[in-house]
């Protein structure tokens, strides 16, 4: 399965590496043979008639936009993210939210991710699965885009160099935590001591996705990316011991008890999403 999945990414960005190529000179203008095929009165599709696309690629002179993060969501936290235009088509990003319901990726699909890693230790998975979200923590992520230049695809402009406008790659750092109480027993072991499960994540991710923008009295923007990276995990350990009480009746009752200090792992990310917001 993994290793389709490599395929399966691969293949998505040589196709993109297939499809597009330079429509522009390095001085930004079109070259000798886009000039020579390109029909009088404008590009295929248009005419000096035509009414303008409310979807066209170029964004309509947006330099800041405010969008919500949907996808966010499936890690329980509830995200707006500002994009500030600094120069040409560079912009930065900065979010900011807050874990309000827990984290549903991690309590279905955290042991199979490779959170398991000690069979002395109580499991992310066995944590999450087991107990009950209790309280959330801040969200903060800051980002670099780049949208890219001169590129086409099949005749019609994927990326013209514009902010908010076609195809960009990006960089994003992000922060968030949450805490959860055990049960008194996680899978017919005893949990003694402290049985609050406080988890903190940083995700490193980098990627490519595809920007448009409307045009009109509300400007909206939206965008669909895939990213990959590493998410690095603090969260609280819990050693399991043994009940030596009734050794002699030939009894070892196992426990977990919290000994005040914190595990940690490093596992691949993979980020894919959509986003929307309005444009300013």
């Amino acid at each position: 399965m993994a290793a389709l999945k490599k395929q399966l990414i691969l293949l998505f960005f040589i196709t993109i590496g297939c499809f597009s190529y330079s429509q522009k000179d390095s001085s930004g203008r079109l070259n000798n043979l886009d000039n020579s095929y390109t029909p009088n009165g404008g590009a295929f599709g248009q005419n000096n008639n035509q009414k303008s696309n409310k979807f066209l690629n170029n964004s309509p002179n947006i330099v800041y936009s405010l969008k919500f993060l949907p996808f966010d969501l499936l890690r329980g936290n509830l995200v707006l993210e500002n994009e500030i235009n600094i120069y040409n088509g560079s912009n930065l990003t900065f979010g900011l939210g807050y874990n309000t319901f827990g984290n549903f990726i991690e309590e279905n699909f955290a042991d199979l991710r490779g959170w398991s890693t000690s069979k002395n230790y109580l499991t992310v998975y066995d944590a999450l699965s087991s107990g009950k979200y209790i309280k959330g923590g801040v969200f903060a992520s800051i980002g670099y885009k780049a949208y890219s230049e001169g590129i086409n695809w099949l005749g019609f402009y994927a990326a013209d160099g514009t902010a908010f406008s076609g195809l960009f790659s990006f960089l994003k750092v992000s922060y968030f935590s949450y805490s959860y109480l055990l049960p008194s027993t996680v899978k017919g072991v005893f949990v003694y001591g402290d049985r609050t499960f406080r988890s903190q994540c940083t995700m490193i991710n980098s990627g490519i996705g595809y920007s448009f923008a409307t045009h009109g009295k509300i400007k909206t923007v939206h965008d669909f990316y895939l990213g990959l990276g590493v998410k690095i995990n603090s969260y609280s350990s819990f050693a399991k011991s043994y009940d030596l009480s009734n050794i002699q009746n030939g009894v070892v009752d196992p426990y977990y008890i919290s000994n005040g200090n914190r595990s940690s792992a490093s596992l691949g990310s993979l980020n894919i999403g959509y986003s929307f917001g309005i444009g300013f």
